[in-house]
């Protein structure tokens, strides 16, 4: 945490190579995972559908929501990239469309070799046809993958703090530039004090919870103005995505629901005063 906060403190050039080059290195095992497995994969594998049933279905939405979600931040950074009209866009829906197709080609794969739940699924999956060498890169992947997306969202979530002090909802040093690199240091050292707290404090699964639930919240209010701002069919669009984003949340557990609520009357608390003037200088 302390040395991603580091570069990207140095500026959001280097802070997104070391995001570009870790997502490559993640996705090559994938890649080479589907492309040598889909030659592996037994169609009568696929003859029961759901032999186990729905019923576990609600519950793995949080994490299905987590490993989707990163599409919404890629606009955050867009006051530092060039040409934003273009290339925001394109990245959101690249951002969508791609990582669906690929999850879906591992899970066509996953299946079809006779991947079973265990505590490295895609590793021992991988070893059924690339032998230990395919467990070892898948396990490597795994480890690169979860890097990355840390790097990714130390780019990103300084800048929700530095826009939020701009509109006056955060204390104002918040928002201050650093005078040699041009970043948003003091957002960047507040975004990682707060995650190596919670590090301390939240084991894995309820820190994913978290983060899915937060990211619903953006949803909520994304949908609820779509609704209040829209016109004609796109209202009707509105209520489907609130409705589809109450039922993600509600598979949330009763604690989870209930830091949230706190963390978010903590986040209002805080806006109400620095609209008053009363926090920081």
């Amino acid at each position: 945490m302390l040395a991603l906060a580091a570069v990207n403190v140095v500026g959001v050039r280097p802070g997104a190579r070391v995001t570009d080059a870790l997502t490559l290195l993640k996705l090559a095992p994938l890649l080479l995972f589907v492309a040598l497995g889909l030659a592996a994969v037994e169609p009568a594998r696929f003859a029961s559908f759901a032999p186990r049933g729905l019923g576990e279905l609600p519950s793995l939405t949080l994490m299905t929501l987590f490993a989707y979600q990163g599409f919404e931040v890629v606009g955050i950074p867009s006051g530092e990239v060039k040409e934003p009209r273009r290339a925001v866009p394109r990245a959101v829906l690249l951002s969508l469309a791609f990582p669906a197709a690929l999850y879906v080609l591992v899970q066509v794969v996953f299946v079809g070799v006779g991947g079973t739940a265990t505590d490295a699924p895609l590793a021992d999956a991988a070893r059924r046809f690339m032998g230990p060498f395919g467990a070892t890169l898948l396990a490597c992947g795994g480890l690169v993958s979860m890097l990355g997306f840390n790097a990714g969202t130390a780019l990103c979530t300084p800048r929700y703090l530095q826009a939020l002090a701009e509109e006056r909802l955060m204390p104002a040093w918040l928002g201050q530039i650093h005078a040699r690199y041009a970043t948003p240091a003091a957002a960047i050292a507040a975004s990682a004090g707060v995650t190596l707290v919670l590090l301390q404090v939240l084991d894995f699964d309820r820190l994913v919870d978290l983060a899915a639930l937060a990211v619903l919240l953006q949803y909520l209010a994304s949908s609820a103005a779509l609704v209040r701002l829209g016109r004609g069919w796109t209202r009707w669009l509105g209520v489907v995505a609130i409705v589809v984003s109450l039922f993600f949340g509600f598979q949330g557990r009763i604690e989870e629901l209930v830091i949230l609520a706190l963390l978010t009357a903590v986040g209002l608390l805080i806006a109400r005063l620095s609209r008053s003037g009363r926090t920081g200088p």
